[in-house]
């Protein structure tokens, strides 16, 4: 009898050793597996505000009018710093939608959804945390592969890729596009900015969490424990190196934006250049100084033979948000000229500052 009960003792101890060590086993996180509710609870009783570059959805009573306002402003900017810094591409899928903020006051992880929606959790937002420029950077940097349902396949595509650096460069921006319009990112780990985050990522890969971190720093994968309850192990540390170590490759990212906005300004003047002529033939003329673009668009006073309008939608402004200067006639016997300032909006400039014009496709 006494080997019987000691055996079951031993059977208990092993049981309910066995049932804590699975109690406490990392358990994978899904933070956006509540999204649509989040989604249909703040459409049924929450607040709606508009802007240029965003939508901000709020509970009730979560903030007043005038604050609601003012972050909408602020995520304006942001978001506009953003998108002159990436630049419009094929491959994104976002395009030039809104990007549409959901706050909501459930327990998550602040996440993009490749789909221009956002969630941040209420909690981040009190706090001063919320990394709204960043998650934002997901929606732009967004392409077929990383939305949507995850079939095992793609998901274990999406594991191979370098994390650091899905996560480093929209942390890079979000704070470099902060810096250019006044306004703050909000800090969740606490890496200190810029000016900080090398220095943190230094002392933290010196703790207990910088050998398993170290491994995925400048390399395909993904630390697991990222995507579980352990998260808070291994993501301060993670998020501050990944900062840290895109220090060298932001800047030539964000230069490779600029050159290809500068294109896209010369193939719009191409575009609108094709069109002035279309108006000439019609019209017998260019449209004046007075007229400017906006003739393509509405029949200037006193023009019969217009054949408008010359263009479907409004006329555009160049890539980097700005009227195209027009005039006509134009100097030196040009019948017309038409500018873009550059990314600086000043004349003249170099680098990616020049000038792009219709008689010469860039000006030093």
């Amino acid at each position: 009898m006494r080997r019987i009960t000691c055996a079951l003792s031993l059977i208990f101890v092993v049981a309910s050793g066995a049932a804590v060590h699975v109690q406490n086993a990392p358990q994978p996180l899904n933070w956006a597996g509540d999204d649509e509710k989040r989604v249909a609870e703040l459409a049924a009783g929450g607040n709606r505000d508009d802007g240029a570059n965003v939508v901000l959805w709020t509970p009730a009573g979560a903030l007043g009018a005038d604050e609601r306002r003012a972050l909408v402003a602020r995520l304006d900017r942001g978001v506009a710093a953003l998108r002159t810094l990436v630049g419009s591409h094929d491959w994104q899928t976002v395009g030039d939608r809104k990007i549409t903020y959901y706050v909501s006051a459930d327990r998550f992880v602040a996440h993009a959804s490749g789909r221009a929606a956002v969630f941040i959790p209420l909690i981040r937002l009190q706090d001063g945390k919320a990394p709204y420029l960043h998650e934002a950077m997901h929606e732009l940097l967004a392409t077929a592969e990383t939305r949507g349902p995850m079939d095992p396949a793609r998901l274990e595509r999406i594991k191979q890729r370098p994390l650091w650096l899905g996560e480093g460069l929209p942390d890079y921006v979000a704070l470099t596009a902060a810096a250019s319009t006044g306004t703050t990112e909000g800090d969740v780990f606490d890496i200190g900015g810029l000016d900080g985050v090398d220095r943190t990522c230094a002392t933290r890969l010196a703790g207990p969490a910088g050998p398993e971190v170290l491994r995925f720093i400048g390399a395909v994968g993904r630390p697991d424990a990222l995507f579980t309850t352990e998260r808070q192990t291994v993501a301060p540390t993670f998020y501050a190196c990944s900062t840290s170590f895109t220090h060298g490759s932001g800047p030539r990212f964000i230069r490779q934006g600029e050159k290809a906005q500068a294109q896209a300004a010369r193939i719009q003047l191409e575009q609108l250049g094709l069109t002035l002529d279309t108006y000439r033939l019609d019209v017998g003329r260019y449209p004046t100084t007075q007229e400017g673009l906006a003739a393509l668009r509405q029949r200037p006073f006193g023009v019969d033979r217009w054949d408008g309008p010359y263009l479907k939608k409004d006329v555009p402004k160049d890539p980097w948000d700005r009227p195209y200067i027009y005039r006509s006639p134009g100097e030196g016997g040009r019948p017309y000229d038409l500018v873009s300032l550059g990314a600086d909006g000043a004349p003249g400039g170099e680098g990616d500052n020049r000038d792009v014009t219709s008689w010469e496709g860039d000006k030093g």
